[in-house]
């Protein structure tokens, strides 16, 4: 990594700084390009545009790397629509790490280390217990399928437009939602939520994808920046591949050995 002194290059660092700002606030910030109120028939018709390109893919098999808070793991995954989702994990040197089975309502977690069988909801707290992954099931699903995690109403928000993207804002009491929808291949480029306090709002979840590559009938991510708690955690994941099928002899659900011990959160 090469470091700039800031007393050798003051000038630069001073036009630097505003673009570095601009980059990581995204849609929030206006100095790097005009933003101006896209309309409600333009802004809803992108957002048509990339919930039919979901639809076109319900069923995905994705391999490939998971880095979190500096480790890598391994990851072959499953997903179903929205409504299950089953992960197989295999950490440094090949040592497996176990299997997850999951719905909207519930989760079995087969701990390869503790050879054990873990169930419980599928909530943030028990998925980060188990697997050091700071999400809940949905944000976890829309992260292995590279989707916005949920479609504002129409009316329920506001929209303004660049050259390139429309950067959409959703408040909700106590919630603030922004992401950004690139014109033209309608891929989401970024998703952010935050809570307000008091007009305060603190981050809670930032993603950004990119090297998207055609995938039946859509643009699939083959890349993914997780930012949890303004720092707090940072997942990157690397799909290496990407199918939009699920062989027939292969289930979302996990065949657990017999006699193993089991227990809940």
């Amino acid at each position: 990594m090469i470091m700039m002194h800031s007393m050798k290059f003051p000038r630069v660092l001073h036009v630097l700084l505003p673009l570095i700002s601009c980059a990581v606030l995204g849609a929030g910030c206006s100095g790097s390009r005009e933003m101006v109120n896209a309309g409600e028939a333009e802004s809803q018709a992108l957002l048509e545009q990339l919930r039919q390109s979901y639809a076109a893919t319900p069923d995905l098999s994705v391999n490939g790397n998971l880095r979190v808070s500096g480790a890598t793991i391994w990851f072959d995954a499953l997903v179903r629509g929205r409504d299950s989702l089953r992960i197989n994990l295999v950490g440094p040197f090949g040592v497996p790490v176990g299997a997850l089975s999951a719905t909207p309502d519930a989760f079995v977690f087969l701990n390869a280390q503790e050879g054990e069988a873990v169930e419980g909801r599928p909530s943030r707290e028990n998925f980060a217990k188990l697997l050091m992954i700071d999400l809940e099931y949905d944000e976890m699903l829309s992260m292995l399928r590279g989707e916005l995690p949920r479609f504002p109403a129409p009316g329920t928000y506001t929209a303004r437009k660049s050259d390139d993207a429309i950067a959409y804002e959703v408040r909700t009491p106590g919630m603030v939602e922004k992401f950004s929808i690139a014109l033209g291949d309608a891929t989401l480029q970024s998703y952010a939520r935050g809570t307000d306090v008091g007009g305060t709002i603190a981050e809670e979840l930032a993603i950004t994808y990119n090297d998207y590559r055609a995938l039946g009938g859509r643009q699939f991510p083959r890349r993914g920046i997780v930012d949890i708690g303004a720092g707090q955690q940072k997942i990157t994941i690397s799909v290496e591949r990407v199918s939009d099928r699920i062989d027939p002899d292969r289930s979302c659900a996990i065949d657990l050995p017999p006699g193993i011990d089991r227990r809940k959160l």
